[in-house]
C-alpha cells in the first residue's frame, strides 16, 4: 500500500477501512473503502492538495452541506464529509459497473436510442439540482456511473463547494472548475458566476460525444480546445451520423450555443426536446449551424483576440491594453510529455526566475534522460538539444539558457534553449546549479559551495572550509551581494537545515530545518525536514530570520529530500510553482506484475507495491524465481532492502542503515543479498555489502568506497560483476571479484559509459550496454579475457540487457521502449542470428543505470513493474504567492 493510502489509512481508522486506491481525477482522488458502521463500501474522495490548500477546510464543509441533501434517482447521493490528518474528504457510495468515461473508451460510440435515453435522465438529475439552487460545474463522462445502464450523477455539487469555499480568493484569481473538453463558453472565459445553462451545455457536449464519439471541440492543447469552444461552431451531428433523429440534433445545437441565453430554458425543457420528434431549431434544415470539417476537426478557424485570450487563461496571463503580458490569476495546470512520447516520465522540473519558460527532467522510451523546455504561454514541449543524460539543472533567470551536468559529479555545461551550442563553465560541479543575475552558484566537492561568472572564467569559493563533515547546496540567491540561502547537512544524513550565507563576510545564520529555500515575495518557501511538504513563512531578508510562523502550504509533495538531485519543487520571482505530488514521478508507486512473452500482465499481489529511486533502485528475481529483492523507499523516505516471497506473505526489509542502501542483487545459493550503501545520501561513494536473505544476521562490508554501482553474480561461476560510477570523471565502469580475493579488478574501462553488466550463465560472456557509440547499445565481450572481441547485440539503440537463464537468448529495451529477443550462437564466437520484438515495455519502469525487471527461471516470463496511471506529470500553479498570501492574511484576521 503506498505511503498516501497508508496515511489516509491511519487518518480514517475506525470510521473507514481503504481498500485501494480506484483512480483520480482533476478534483480529486478517488478510493474504495469499507463503511465501518454501516458495513457497506463506498468511494471515499480525498480533494487534491493543491485544491485543499487554497480552499481551507472550514469553508469546504460549510459549503459542502448544501449538496448533501440531494436525492433523485439518478443523483449519487452524498455520505458524509470532513477533514482528517490533513485531508479534505467526501463519501459517496460505490457503484458496481462503469463510468459513462470507460464505456466510451471501449466503444467509442453508443446506440441512438441509449444515448438519448442516458441524456433524458441526466437531464432530469440536473433539472432537480438546478431547482435547488445547485449548479453541477463539472458534467463528465467520467462523472457518470452507469449502473444497470442507468445513469448516476457522481459529485454533484463538489464543484460548487470547491468554488464557494475559496471565496473571493477563487473568484479574484479566476480558477476554472471544470473539463476544456466539455466547458461551456462562460467557464471557458473564467466566469465563475456560472448557472444551469452551463450544465446543460456541457450535457449536450456528453451527448455528442456518446452519439458521435468524440465531443463537438476537439484540440491538441486545452487552449486549442477552449478556443474553439469560444469562437468555433461545431459540425451537425447528423451531418456526421445520419441515424441521429432530427429533434435529437436541433437540441444538441441549441444547448451548444455560445451565449446561455440563447440555450434552453431548463435542463427539463433539453429532456423534452429529445424526445419531441416535432423539435426543431435554427434556419431551416439540421444541417443548420454546422461547421467545417477538416482532418477530423469540427471547428471555425480561431480569431487572433479568443487564441490569446485562452492562452492567458491557461498560461495565468492576460494582456494589458498596451500588449504587455500581466500576471492575473492563480491557475492549476499539469505538465505532460503528451501522447506521442510513449514510455517517457516526467522526473523534474524548473520554472525560470521570470516564469517565461519551464525546464522538464524527463526520461524517455529508452529511459535516457535528457532535458526539454516548454514555454509559459503554450502547451508543447519540445527536446532540448545535446542534454542526453542531463542530472541536475537550473534555467537562467530570463529562461533563454539552462545549466545542467550530465552525471551527479562532472562538468557544469550551459546551453542555450534555442537550440544554439553549450559551454562548460566549471570542470567539476555536484548538485543543482543556482543562477544570479552575474553568477552561477554550484557545490564542488573539494571547495564547498562556489561559484563562477555566468559567461566562464575564474571559480570563486563562497562558504568557508569547516572541518565538519557537511554537505552544502545552494539554493537561490536574496541579492546578488548580500545573501545565498543553501542547505546543509552532516554526513550520515540528518535532517537538512536551511541557512543564509553572508556573501560579504562569509558568516551563516540558521533558519528553520528544511531544504530547497527560496525567497518569494516576502516568504520563505521550503520543503519540510521530511521532504513531504511545501512551507512558507514570513522572512525578514535583511536580517536572514523567519519572521512569522511556518504554515504547511502544500501537503503531499513527491520526493524525499533531495541534495544532489535537487529539489522536488521550483517557484519564480513572481509566485509560479511547479511541483511533484506524492504517487507521481520518481516517487510513484509500481507494482511487480508478471509479464508473458505476447504482452499478457498478472498483478503478482494488488496490495503491495514499490516506492522506486530515481535511478537508485533495482531489483533481482532470486536464481529459483521464488523470492525477489528490490530497492524501495520506507515511511522515512530513506532507502532500503526488501525481500517478498512472490508465493505469498508480506514483504521483509533487510537493511536499516539510513540513507540509501540500493540495487541489490543474490549470492549464487540465494543465501545472501549484496548491495550498495552509501551512508552520506549522495549517490556517488559507498560500500558493497551483504546480508542474509532471511534477514537472521547483520550486514557485512565487502567492499569500501566503491561508486554506487549495480551488480550480479550467477549460478556455476566463482564471478561477482558490479559497475561503478567512478566520481572523478564522467564514466562508468565495469568490474569484477572473484570468490575469495579481496580486490575487484578491472574489465571494461573507457571514456564512455558501460553498465548493467552481468555474466552469461556458463560464464563466458559479459554482456553490458554502453554509449560508446553514442547511444546506448548492448555488446557482449568474451570472458574473463575481454579484450579479445566486441560484439554489438542492439542494432539502433538498447538498455537493460538481460541473458535467458538457457543462455541461448538476449533481452533488452530497444530505442522505442519494446521488449527484443536476440537468438544468439555462442561457439568459439558469438553472434546474433535473429532479433525478435516480443511486447511494449514503456508501460513498465525502466532506469539503464539499475536493473528494473529480470527473467523468470522459465525464460517465458518477465518481472517488471508497472506503473501508477498518472506518473507522467507535474503540477503547476501560475501565480501561486497571491494564495499564500491570501491564506496568511486569513490567519491574521
Amino acid at each position: 500500500m503506498s505511503d498516501n493510502t497508508s496515511r489516509l489509512e491511519a487518518a480514517l481508522a475506525g470510521r473507514y477501512r481503504i481498500e485501494r486506491k480506484l483512480g483520480e481525477g482533476g478534483m480529486a482522488s478517488v478510493y474504495l473503502a469499507d463503511d465501518l458502521k454501516h458495513e457497506r463500501k463506498v468511494a471515499v474522495k480525498v480533494l487534491k492538495p493543491e485544491l485543499a490548500a487554497v480552499v481551507g477546510a472550514d469553508r469546504f464543509l460549510a459549503e459542502i452541506k448544501t449538496t448533501a441533501n440531494l436525492q433523485h434517482p439518478h443523483i449519487l447521493p452524498l455520505f458524509d464529509s470532513g477533514e482528517a490528518g490533513g485531508f479534505l474528504f467526501y463519501v459517496m457510495p460505490y457503484v458496481e459497473g462503469e463510468s459513462l468515461r470507460e464505456r466510451l473508451d471501449r466503444d467509442k460510440q453508443l446506440p441512438v436510442d441509449e444515448a438519448i435515453r442516458i441524456a433524458t435522465d441526466i437531464a432530469e438529475a440536473l433539472h432537480a439540482a438546478h431547482e435547488r439552487g445547485v449548479i453541477h460545474r463539472d458534467i463528465k463522462p467520467a462523472n457518470i456511473l452507469l449502473s444497470k445502464g442507468r445513469p448516476l450523477v457522481a459529485d454533484f455539487g463538489i464543484a460548487l463547494a470547491v468554488g464557494a469555499a475559496g471565496g473571493n480568493r477563487l473568484t479574484e484569481t479566476g480558477l476554472s472548475v471544470g473539463t476544456p473538453f466539455y466547458m461551456s463558453p462562460e467557464q471557458a472565459t473564467g466566469d465563475q458566476s456560472v448557472g444551469p445553462a452551463s450544465d446543460i451545455y456541457a450535457l449536450s457536449a456528453v451527448l455528442y460525444e456518446m452519439l458521435i464519439g468524440e465531443p463537438p471541440f476537439v484540440g491538441s492543447s486545452a487552449q486549442a480546445v477552449l478556443g474553439r469552444i469560444i469562437q468555433g461552431e461545431a459540425v451537425s451531428p447528423t451531418e456526421i451520423r445520419k441515424s441521429v433523429p432530427a429533434n435529437v440534433d436541433a437540441a444538441i445545437r441549441k444547448a451548444l450555443e455560445k451565449l446561455p441565453a440563447d440555450r434552453f430554458s431548463s435542463a427539463e425543457a433539453f429532456g423534452r426536446a429529445l424526445s419531441d420528434e416535432g423539435f426543431r431549431y435554427g434556419a431551416g434544415s439540421a444541417g443548420a449551424g454546422r461547421g467545417t470539417a477538416v482532418g477530423g476537426n469540427r471547428w471555425v478557424a480561431v480569431g487572433v483576440v479568443a487564441a490569446t485570450a485562452v492562452a492567458g487563461l491557461m498560461g495565468g496571463w492576460t494582456l494589458a491594453r498596451d500588449g504587455a503580458p500581466q500576471r492575473a490569476r492563480v491557475i492549476t495546470d499539469e505538465l505532460t510529455l503528451g501522447p506521442s512520447a510513449p514510455g517517457r516520465d516526467l522526473l523534474r522540473a524548473s520554472v525560470s526566475a521570470d516564469g517565461s519558460s519551464i525546464v522538464l527532467w524527463a526520461s524517455d522510451a529508452r529511459a535516457i534522460r535528457s532535458l526539454f523546455v516548454r514555454e509559459a504561454d503554450e502547451m508543447t514541449v519540445r527536446p532540448l538539444a545535446n542534454t542526453d543524460g542531463a542530472w541536475n539543472f537550473s534555467p537562467s533567470p530570463d529562461g533563454n539558457e539552462v545549466a545542467f551536468t550530465a552525471v551527479a559529479l562532472g562538468p557544469l555545461r550551459v546551453v542555450s534553449t534555442d537550440g544554439g551550442g553549450q559551454r562548460v563553465v566549471a570542470d567539476r560541479a555536484q548538485g543543482p546549479p543556482v543562477w544570479s543575475d552575474t553568477h552561477i552558484y554550484f557545490t564542488n566537492p573539494e571547495f564547498g559551495i562556489s561559484r563562477v561568472p555566468r559567461g566562464g572564467g575564474e571559480i570563486e569559493r563562497v562558504t568557508p572550509r569547516t572541518e565538519e563533515p557537511v554537505f552544502r547546496v545552494p539554493n537561490a540567491v536574496i541579492s546578488e551581494q548580500a545573501a545565498l540561502l543553501f542547505t546543509e547537512t552532516e554526513t550520515g544524513g540528518s535532517w537538512p537545515r536551511i541557512q543564509v550565507l553572508w556573501l560579504e563576510s562569509g558568516e551563516t545564520t540558521f533558519v528553520t530545518e528544511g531544504s530547497s529555500g527560496v525567497y518569494v515575495d516576502g516568504f520563505l518557501i521550503y520543503t519540510s525536514a521530511a521532504g513531504n511538504q511545501i512551507m512558507a513563512a514570513p522572512f525578514d531578508p535583511r536580517r536572514g530570520e523567519l519572521a512569522g510562523r511556518e504554515v504547511a502550504v502544500v501537503s503531499n509533495v513527491g520526493g524525499a529530500v533531495q541534495f544532489v538531485a535537487g529539489a522536488t519543487f521550483s517557484v519564480s520571482r513572481s509566485g509560479d510553482l511547479v511541483y511533484q505530488t506524492a504517487g507521481r514521478s520518481g516517487q510513484a508507486r509500481v507494482t511487480p506484475v508478471w509479464v508473458d512473452r505476447a504482452g499478457g500482465a498478472i498483478t503478482i499481489d494488488p496490495d503491495w507495491g514499490l516506492s522506486p529511486v530515481v535511478a537508485v533502485s533495482g531489483l533481482d528475481l532470486s536464481h529459483d524465481g521464488t523470492r525477489l529483492v528490490a530497492g524501495s523507499r520506507n515511511d522515512e523516505s530513506f532507502v532500503d532492502i526488501w525481500v517478498k516471497d512472490l508465493r505469498g506473505g508480506p514483504a521483509q526489509r533487510l537493511s536499516f542503515d539510513p540513507p540509501t542502501n540500493t540495487r541489490p542483487f543474490w549470492s549464487p545459493d540465494d543465501k545472501e543479498i549484496f548491495y550498495f550503501r552509501d551512508p552520506e545520501g549522495g549517490f556517488l561513494q559507498g560500500h558493497l555489502m551483504a546480508i542474509p536473505s532471511d534477514g537472521s544476521g547483520t550486514p557485512r562490508r565487502v567492499l569500501s568506497n566503491v561508486g554506487i554501482g549495480s551488480g550480479s553474480w550467477g549460478v556455476g561461476h566463482d564471478w561477482m560483476i558490479f559497475r561503478v560510477g567512478v566520481p572523478a570523471r564522467e564514466s562508468r565502469d565495469i568490474y569484477g571479484l572473484r570468490a575469495g580475493d579481496a580486490e575487484p579488478v578491472e574489465l571494461v574501462a573507457t571514456s564512455a559509459t558501460e553498465q548493467a553488466p552481468s555474466l552469461s550463465p556458463d560464464g563466458r560472456w559479459l554482456l553490458y550496454q554502453s554509449d560508446r557509440s553514442g547511444e546506448h547499445n548492448v555488446f557482449v565481450r568474451p570472458f574473463p579475457n575481454v579484450d579479445d572481441a566486441l560484439v554489438q547485440i542492439s542494432q539502433a539503440g538498447g538498455i537493460e540487457p538481460q541473458w535467458a537463464p538457457s543462455g541461448e537468448e538476449i533481452f533488452y529495451r530497444d530505442a522505442t521502449g519494446w521488449m527484443v529477443s536476440a537468438k544468439i550462437e555462442a561457439g568459439d564466437a558469438l553472434r546474433v542470428t535473429a532479433r525478435d520484438p516480443l511486447f511494449d515495455a514503456s508501460p513498465y519502469w525502466s532506469d539503464p543505470a539499475a536493473q528494473q525487471y529480470d527473467v523468470a527461471p522459465d525464460g517465458e516470463r518477465f518481472l517488471m513493474l508497472e506503473r501508477e496511471p498518472g506518473s507522467n506529470s507535474l503540477v503547476v500553479v501560475w501565480n501561486w504567492i497571491e494564495s499564500v498570501k491570501a491564506r496568511f492574511a486569513e490567519a491574521n484576521d
